[in-house]
């Protein structure tokens, strides 16, 4: 959603939200906070860092890992649609 979008820095609340999201387009085994997630995304594994008070991907590259990790798990209708959508 983020490297489609544009999205680079985030506040709190806009991570959150979007975590959320993801959460709930994976099926889920396990319980957890949004909360924790985060605080385990910045300080456990420093997927995300914490500039002042926006949250970004140390490099880009691994935002762009994400998103191509994500579209190859699809079914190929839907990898049809984003390839459609988001395509330069």
């Amino acid at each position: 959603m983020t490297y489609f979008n544009g999205e680079y820095f985030f506040e709190y609340e806009n991570l959150k939200g979007r975590l959320q999201l993801a959460c709930k387009s994976v099926k889920q085994e396990y319980s957890f906070t949004i909360e924790d997630l985060v605080d385990d995304l910045v300080v456990s594994i420093p997927i995300i860092i914490k500039d002042g008070m926006e949250y970004k991907f140390p490099h880009r590259s691994l935002q762009e890992y994400f998103a191509a990790s994500f579209i190859s798990s699809l079914d190929i209708e839907s990898k049809a649609k984003v390839y459609q959508e988001k395509a330069i």
